[in-house]
């Protein structure tokens, strides 16, 4: 289900949106609290983020159209892209290549104990943290695994050749354009402080996307379009 984000008023949209997430097949109850209260978040900031974008789109005389449709093929068009050093090995002394081959699964840090970013995928750790804050505590009731937290990929808007997020694998492949609805984006990293304030879903982008005008891709390490978290 995706929502008209200009037609509806606020109480409304909210409504059809978080109803959407209740909906979703394949997620557990604590996996659809993480994208509803990232939803609430961004609804709350949806109002200052529409009068950014609409001041960027008057000083450089473009028409709110060409925006609309931007964003519309990013949301129904663009792909994750999920990173990984094949050699690296996990928790169980396996490599992510052998692990891949054997099972089909692409594991989350909490699993495979890897990252490319900070190594904290613990209780009481820095990701273990920057979670609690982002998703409202979703992850730290009970009955969440390890399994079940966050896996985290990028959008794959400019495709590059080397992937959306180099720095975060030397290999990378795509997911199907359908994960974007169980998924949450974040301009910039969901460890920076102010994550909270730029992350949304794909029915709900504008606080990220305000934040994102004029930026390109200054080297093969930069990300270009920021982080991705996926519900499952």
């Amino acid at each position: 289900m995706q929502a008209d984000l200009r037609g509806s008023g606020p109480e409304k949209l909210s409504a059809n949106i978080l109803g959407a997430v209740s909906m979703m097949k394949g997620l557990t109850q604590y996996q659809r609290a993480a994208i509803q209260t990232v939803v609430s978040r961004a609804l709350i900031l949806r109002g200052a983020a529409q009068r950014e974008i609409e001041a960027v789109l008057k000083r450089q005389s473009l028409d709110h159209g060409l925006w609309d449709a931007s964003v519309a093929a990013m949301r129904d068009g663009a792909r994750i892209g999920l990173h990984f050093h094949p050699e690296r090995l996990s928790r169980d002394h396996v490599s992510v290549a052998e692990g891949l081959l054997r099972t089909g699964i692409y594991t989350n840090q909490f699993v495979a104990g890897l990252s490319s970013g900070s190594p904290s995928a613990f209780p009481g750790g820095e990701r273990d943290r920057w979670e609690d804050s982002l998703f409202g505590g979703a992850y730290h009731g009970a009955g969440v695994t390890p399994a079940g937290r966050p896996k985290y990929g990028a959008l794959d808007v400019m495709h590059y050749p080397d992937g959306p997020a180099p720095r975060f694998g030397s290999c990378f492949f795509l997911l199907r354009p359908n994960v974007v609805k169980r998924a949450t984006f974040t301009f910039g990293g969901s460890h920076e402080d102010c994550a909270l304030d730029r992350t949304g879903t794909c029915d709900v982008m504008g606080s990220r996307c305000s934040q994102n005008r004029d930026r390109t891709r200054k080297s093969p390490t930069e990300d270009p379009l920021d982080h991705v978290t996926l519900s499952s």
